[in-house]
């Protein structure tokens, strides 16, 4: 599972022009890393909401939405990154939101 591994790092392109990337210690910190971008942008298009729900399918449409998303994931054991894409992603929060509740 990648929930359970270290180092990763999260690369994010909003559009062609515009990419970011960030290093965590932990997988579960990028993917939070990821709910977190969402709800900044639902706040910024939503000022005035005190209190914003969204679901799954927001979430996902919300990555879809990005030019390109993708962690690299290290494996220890092989020495090596490996990389997810979009689907992955959302697989992975999917299943990070099932292990919280």
């Amino acid at each position: 599972s990648y929930l359970n591994k270290t180092h990763t790092i999260l690369l994010v392109s909003e559009s062609r022009s515009s990419s970011s990337y960030q290093m965590f210690n932990k997988t579960t910190t990028a993917l939070e890393r990821v709910i977190k971008l969402y709800e900044q942008k639902l706040k910024e298009m939503n000022p005035q909401a005190s209190n914003i729900t969204y679901d799954i399918s927001n979430l996902n449409e919300f990555i879809d939405s990005l030019y390109d998303i993708t962690l690299m994931v290290l494996d220890e054991r092989a020495g090596l990154y490996e990389g997810l894409s979009k689907a992955d992603v959302k697989k992975c929060i999917l299943a990070f939101l099932k292990n919280q509740a």
